[in-house]
């Protein structure tokens, strides 16, 4: 809260935004709100599943969305931070022999690179990515689509997180003409 006061008796009525996952035009709403517990509401007055999107400060994130009684955004300081937890998604790739994503994985091909060729949707699978976000008072739980684990983590470090943030990996399964290969 100091900070903002700070900030507000030099002249500055708006924070720098240093990166936002959002488009500035057209707000996007890319995640949901899994869970929200907070030390000094007894109940949670935030709907199951509800749609959010993260803006990253340097003075700390802001979550808007569509909440109930009237709440459209949640504000975090940076000093109240405790962790932030990336959990990426379980990866499986099932293909076949003949499968472009498996003659291109086999030439040296990134798996991110050749799933874009991919004949059937399920032979490659991300599990969605999770935010948790741990402060003082509260703790909040977001998921997102499987594939911006790596831009969440590029945005985090770059945003100042970088000793807060925690990383998880969920298991990597390659799965071809019925045989299990399991990486990490």
């Amino acid at each position: 809260m100091e900070l903002l006061l700070q900030l507000r008796q030099q002249g500055i009525r708006k924070l720098p935004i240093i990166n936002q996952l959002q488009s500035s035009k057209k707000e996007r709403l890319h995640f949901r709100l899994k869970g929200f517990k907070n030390k000094y509401f007894k109940t949670d007055f935030l709907v199951e599943e509800a749609k959010c999107a993260v803006e990253i400060y340097k003075a700390g994130l802001m979550l808007k969305g569509d909440f109930p009684h009237k709440h459209n955004a949640i504000s975090i300081l940076a000093d109240e931070i405790i962790s932030i937890t990336l959990v990426r998604g379980k990866h499986t790739i099932d293909t076949f022999r003949m499968s472009p994503v498996h003659i291109l994985s086999k030439l040296g091909a990134s798996s991110c690179i050749a799933r874009h060729f991919r004949l059937d949707p399920s032979e490659y699978e991300v599990g969605d990515t999770k935010i948790i976000l741990t402060t003082k008072d509260q703790k909040l739980e977001l998921s997102s689509c499987g594939h911006r684990f790596n831009r969440l983590k590029r945005l985090f470090r770059a945003a100042g997180y970088k000793k807060k943030l925690e990383l998880v990996k969920e298991p990597s399964y390659r799965i071809v003409d019925d045989v299990i290969q399991k990486s990490f």
